[in-house]
C-alpha cells in the first residue's frame, strides 16, 4: 500500500472512534469579524489585554485619480464603469479594482493599499495605526501602510513595526513628461504604542529609510528587535544610480529609491539586534546595538545579521545571529542565539542542525526555539529547549520525529505554546495545529483535544501564553462569507455562502470534565482538509514573528 493511501485509511478508520478529551479550554473569538477577512492572535498580558493582527480589511479606500479608465485591463470586468469613475463602487466592482491594484503592490505608479492592520483589544478593538497619517484630501487615515504588532507588556505597551504612509508625488522628467509616483519614506520601522502615543524606534543607519522592528518587550519597558546599521555594496551602488537622472531613467530619485527598496526587502540592509530602553514617561532613555556570534572582518559583499526576538524581566535576550556553519567561513547560516550583556552565543548543535532561531525566554532563563533539519530532503523545524542556567539542551520530539515544530512563547510555569505539523505525509505542506508543551514532564498536547467536542474551531497556531495559562492564538472556522464591504454573502436562493477563514481567539482555562468525542469522517475532512490554504495566508502576513 502506498504511504498516502495508508495515511488516508488510518485517518478514516480513526474518525469513528470515540476520543476522550478534557474540555479544559474555552474559545473566545476576538471582536474582529466585521473589520477584515482574516485575523490572527499575537500576544496577551497578565491583565488579559490582547494584541491581534488582520489581513485584507473591509471597505478599502480607492483613489480613482490614480486609475487609468481608458487603458486599464480592469475596465472590461466592471459592471458599472461610470459609477466607478465617480468612486461609487458596488461590491463586485470594488473587489475587481482592489484585486487589480493589489497585483501591482510593488509598483511606484499604483495606489498602495495596506493589507495588514493591528488592534489592541480589551473589551473592544482599538486600531493601532503605526505611522499612518490623516490625508488632508479625505480627512481620514491613508490606510496605505502595513502595520503589525508582536508583543504587549503588563503596562499595556504594544510593540511592532509599520511602513511609512504612501503619498503621491507629481514629477516631470527632463523630456517634459509628467508622472504621478506613489512613494513613502521607509518600508519598515519599529514602534511602541501606549495610550495613543507612538514612540518611534529608529535604526542606527537611515540610508534609504533604514529598517527596524520591535518583537519583544518586558515589564521594565525594555524593547528588543533589530535595526539597520548600514547597507550592502549593491544597495549603496543603487542609491548612487538613483541620484543620477540619466541612470534612473524616467523615475524621480525618491521613486527610484522606493523601487529598489521594495525589490531588495531586508536582504541588502546590514541588520543587528537592538535594545531600546524606555523611561517611565515612555521616552527612549538608552539605545544599544548588539553583536553577533561571529566577528567577521569588514566585508560588504556579505550581509550579516542578528535579531532579538524576546527579552525576559531579568534582561536576558534571545533571538538569532549569523554564524559559520560548522566553523566554515564560506558557509554562512543563521542560528539560535542568546544575548547576555556584550556576549552572544549559540546553543544549537551544528553537527545536526544547519540553522534556527530562539523565539522566547521565561524569567527562569528557560529558552525555547528551533533548529533547522532535513527530513526526506525537506527542511523542517525541530523544537529546542535550552536551560541557560545549567546549559542543558534538549530537543523534544513533537507529535512525531519529522513534525516541523515552532514554539512561540513560554511562561514561568514552563508551558510552551506554538504550532506543529500533525500529519505524517511526505510533503512540504502538512496540516498544522496549535500545541501545548510542558517542559517539566515532557507532555506534548494538541490544543484541540482540550476543547469541547462540539467546538467549531480548529486551533492552528498558539502564539502567546500568560501566567494564568490564557493563550492567544489563531483558529480556523467555517462561517458565512463576507464580501469586500464586510456584508454577509448569500447565493441567488438567498442561502448563506460558507467559507473557511482564520480568526484570532483567546483560550481561557476552565474546570471542564473529560468528554468522549466521536468525529464522523466528513467532519474530519472539513476540519482538517481545508487547512492547507492557511500556509500562504500566514506567510503573506509575516506572522512567523520569531523565526
Amino acid at each position: 500500500m502506498k504511504i498516502n493511501q495508508l495515511f488516508l485509511a488510518v485517518s478514516v478508520s480513526l474518525a469513528a472512534i470515540p476520543i476522550s478529551q478534557a474540555a479544559t479550554y474555552r474559545v473566545v473569538e476576538l471582536p474582529l469579524q466585521t473589520l477584515a477577512k482574516h485575523s490572527f492572535g499575537a500576544a496577551i498580558n497578565e491583565s488579559g489585554e490582547q494584541v491581534a493582527n488582520v489581513t485584507f480589511p473591509f471597505n478599502p479606500y480607492i483613489d480613482v485619480s490614480l486609475l487609468d479608465f481608458e487603458n486599464g485591463s480592469f475596465v472590461s470586468a466592471l459592471t458599472d464603469v461610470e459609477a466607478a469613475k465617480a468612486g461609487n463602487f458596488n461590491a463586485d466592482d470594488l473587489a475587481t479594482i482592489y484585486n487589480y491594484i493589489r497585483t501591482e503592490n510593488e509598483s511606484v505608479v499604483f495606489q498602495q493599499i495596506g493589507i495588514k492592520r493591528s488592534y489592541y483589544i480589551e473589551d473592544s478593538a482599538h486600531e493601532l495605526v503605526g505611522y499612518d497619517i490623516v490625508d488632508p484630501a479625505t480627512g481620514s487615515l491613508t490606510e496605505s501602510n502595513d502595520v503589525i504588532s508582536y508583543a504587549i507588556n503588563n503596562a499595556g505597551y504594544v510593540v511592532g513595526q509599520s511602513e511609512a504612509p504612501f503619498r503621491t508625488q507629481p514629477y516631470t522628467n527632463e523630456s517634459g513628461q509628467q508622472t504621478n509616483f506613489v512613494i513613502n519614506d521607509f518600508s519598515k520601522r519599529g514602534f511602541v504604542e501606549i495610550n495613543n502615543q507612538l514612540i518611534e524606534l529608529l535604526p542606527p543607519d537611515l540610508q534609504n529609510g533604514g529598517i527596524s522592528s520591535a518583537f519583544g518587550i518586558n515589564n521594565n519597558n525594555t524593547v528588543v528587535g533589530f535595526g539597520s546599521i548600514g547597507v550592502s555594496d549593491i544597495m549603496s551602488s543603487g542609491l548612487e544610480n538613483c541620484a543620477n537622472e540619466e541612470e534612473r531613467g524616467g523615475l524621480s530619485q525618491e521613486a527610484c529609491n522606493v523601487a529598489m527598496r521594495e525589490e531588495a526587502e531586508e536582504s541588502r540592509f546590514e541588520r543587528r539586534a537592538m535594545v531600546w530602553q524606555l523611561g517611565d514617561d515612555g521616552s527612549i532613555v538608552d539605545t544599544k546595538t548588539l553583536g553577533m556570534i561571529i566577528s567577521p572582518e569588514d566585508d560588504n559583499e556579505k550581509v550579516y545579521f542578528s535579531r532579538a526576538n524576546a527579552v525576559n524581566n531579568h534582561g536576558l535576550i534571545v533571538g538569532v545571529s549569523s554564524d559559520y556553519y560548522r566553523g566554515n567561513e564560506s558557509q554562512l547560516t543563521e542560528i539560535a542565539a542568546v544575548f547576555d550583556g556584550d556576549t552572544v552565543e549559540g546553543f544549537v548543535d551544528h553537527e545536526e542542525y544547519f540553522g534556527g532561531s530562539a523565539t522566547a525566554v521565561n524569567d527562569n532563563n528557560i529558552v525555547v526555539g528551533y533548529g533547522l533539519k532535513q527530513f526526506n530532503r525537506i527542511t523542517r523545524n525541530r523544537m529546542v529547549v535550552y536551560d541557560y542556567n545549567t546549559k542543558d539542551v534538549t530537543y523534544p520530539l513533537g507529535f512525531f520525529n519529522s513534525s516541523s515544530t515552532t514554539p512561540r512563547s513560554i511562561n514561568n510555569l514552563g508551558l510552551v505554546v506554538g504550532d506543529a505539523e500533525i500529519e505524517t505525509g511526505i510533503t512540504s505542506n502538512r496540516r498544522r495545529v496549535g500545541f501545548l508543551y510542558n517542559v517539566d514532564d515532557g507532555t506534548f498536547t494538541d490544543i484541540n483535544t482540550l476543547l469541547t467536542c462540539d467546538s467549531p474551531y480548529t486551533i492552528v497556531q498558539a502564539n502567546d501564553i500568560n501566567e494564568r495559562n490564557e493563550i492567544i492564538g489563531t483558529a480556523e472556522i467555517y462561517v458565512q462569507a463576507r464580501d469586500i464591504n464586510g456584508d454577509l454573502m448569500t447565493n441567488s436562493n438567498d442561502e448563506p455562502i460558507m467559507e473557511s477563514k482564520v480568526v484570532a481567539v483567546k483560550l481561557e482555562p476552565t474546570s471542564g470534565e473529560v468528554e468522549s468525542c466521536e468525529l464522523p469522517s466528513e467532519e474530519t475532512e472539513r476540519k482538517g482538509g481545508s487547512l492547507y490554504w492557511l500556509l500562504p495566508v500566514l506567510a503573506v502576513l509575516g506572522f512567523r514573528r520569531k523565526k
